[in-house]
Order: structure tokens, then C-alpha cells, then sequence
């Protein structure tokens, strides 16, 4: 799928928090500020633009029900992965180390949104505690406890492959729950080919 020629300039324009991405996962502890709306009813805002409100005031989870038949976003997954390996391949194709992980981290920040958006359109409340965001932030900074030490103690050899590749610990930890989400959905779905879905996640890559 070919993004638009201003797809492509707004894509470029997420390049920019990368920074601030590296500096939160290097100091995991420093607090950040939150995009998230308090309420009952909390806006998300997909890659097309578009806003859903997803509920939050469910009682207990009898009252969830989640209509598996609704995979539009999972659909809109292969747009927002060839957007983020677009966006990755800015960094990766330089040749620099230091860009080679930016363009990591930078992959994984737009994984960490879909992996969010989809925990709060097909699971039920409490699932994942009662703040997904951050329960997932947890889970990535505990997988890229690896590259924070490399990248620390290793100051003066930034150009170590072993840096360049833990770096990239993160994004693959989400890539995996992306598929396990998307395969749960296709589990309760009969119209959901999984293994369709998996070739054109795949492909999208390199488009």
C-alpha cells in the first residue's frame, strides 16, 4: 500500500518525538505527560483520523461485549505498519547506529499505540489493569532493560551492533502481542482470515 505523498510528510513529522521517546526510556521513571482524556468515555484517535470513544464505565466485565464482526481497525493495521516501517526505514537506510535506533524506537512507539487501541476494542475491562497504556509501557520498558544498560555503559562505542539490536527488543515484544491480539479477534471472527492478515502485515513493510 503506497501512502500519499502527504501521508508520507505527516509521518515524517512523528520522526521528532523519537527524542523524547529515548529520553523516557532511558529514564523510566521521570514522569510524562499524558494524552489520555479521564472519564468514562476516552477518545482514540486511529490512523485514518478518525475518532472512537471507547467506554470505561463498565461495571464488571458481563457488560463488555465486543463485536468481533467490527475489523476495521485491524484492517487499518496494514496502513499503520507500512506507515511506521516508512517512517523506520528514514532512519535505518542512513547507515548511522544512532539513526538505526532512533528508527527502532520510533517503530515502536506507533506499535505501542495499536496495541493499545486494540486491548480497548476487543478485550474486556481490567484486562490488562486499570491503565492499559501504562501497562504496556511497563512491559516495553522491562523487555528494552537490555539496551538501556548498553546504551549507558557503551557510551563510547555507540556504533556497537549489540546496542543497535537490543534496541530493537521493544518493538518486536509488540509486534508479537499486535498478531496475538489480531489472532484472538480471528478466533471469534470466522471471517477473519488470520494467516491472510499475517502475509499482508508482513508485506506492508516493505511498501
Amino acid at each position: 500500500m503506497r501512502l500519499s505523498f502527504w501521508g508520507k510528510v505527516g509521518a515524517l513529522g512523528s520522526i521528532a518525538s523519537v527524542v523524547g521517546l529515548m529520553l523516557y526510556i532511558l529514564n523510566p521513571t521521570q514522569e510524562q505527560p499524558s494524552n489520555k482524556t479521564t472519564g468514562a468515555n476516552s477518545p482514540i484517535v486511529n490512523a485514518g483520523g478518525n475518532v472512537s470513544i471507547v467506554s470505561g464505565g463498565f461495571s464488571d466485565q458481563e457488560k463488555f461485549n465486543p463485536n468481533y464482526n467490527d475489523i476495521s481497525f485491524i484492517n487499518q493495521l496494514i496502513e499503520i505498519n507500512s506507515t511506521a516501517y516508512f517512517i523506520g526505514h528514514q532512519k535505518w537506510d542512513t547507515g548511522i547506529t544512532q539513526d538505526a535506533i532512533e528508527g527502532n524506537l520510533a517503530v515502536q512507539d506507533i506499535y505501542l499505540d495499536a496495541t493499545v487501541q486494540l486491548a480497548h476494542l476487543y478485550y474486556p475491562p481490567m484486562t490488562f489493569g486499570p491503565d492499559i497504556d501504562e501497562y504496556f509501557r511497563t512491559k516495553v520498558n522491562q523487555k528494552l532493560a537490555r539496551f538501556r544498560t548498553l546504551y549507558k555503559t557503551l557510551s563510547s562505542r555507540l556504533g556497537s551492533m549489540e546496542t543497535m539490536i537490543a534496541s530493537s527488543d521493544g518493538r518486536d515484544y509488540l509486534e508479537a502481542k499486535i498478531k496475538e491480539m489480531v489472532k484472538h479477534v480471528a478466533d471469534n471472527n470466522s471471517q477473519l482470515d488470520y494467516a491472510n492478515w499475517e502475509k499482508r502485515w508482513e508485506a506492508a513493510k516493505s511498501q
